[in-house]
């Protein structure tokens, strides 16, 4: 990694302004000076991070109520439509 920031930048003509403008789009602060192999990499880990990035196992012993939430999805969307047909008739 370098100390030195790489900037990525467009020099342009600006005809209003008569000069050059440059735009710069973004910066590096710390660039690879060189190619970087992400497979000859790795990272040892002390032992006590191990607790700390240990997912808790799903509980499956509980069922989702899809019954229940059918039903009740169908109880709003009839309730929904009867308000909606129940307005339109009183506004006639």
């Amino acid at each position: 990694m370098g100390d030195s920031p790489y900037t990525i930048q467009e020099t342009r003509w600006e005809e209003e302004l008569k000069s050059d403008v440059t735009i710069v789009f973004f910066q590096d602060n710390y660039p690879l000076m060189s190619p970087f192999d992400i497979d000859g990499f790795s990272v040892e880990l002390p032992e006590w991070t191990s607790s700390l990035i240990t997912l808790p196992e799903p509980d499956t012993t509980t069922t989702f109520p899809t019954t229940l939430v059918i039903a009740s999805a169908i109880t709003v969307t009839v309730a929904g439509v009867g308000l909606l047909v129940y307005f339109k008739k009183r506004k006639h």
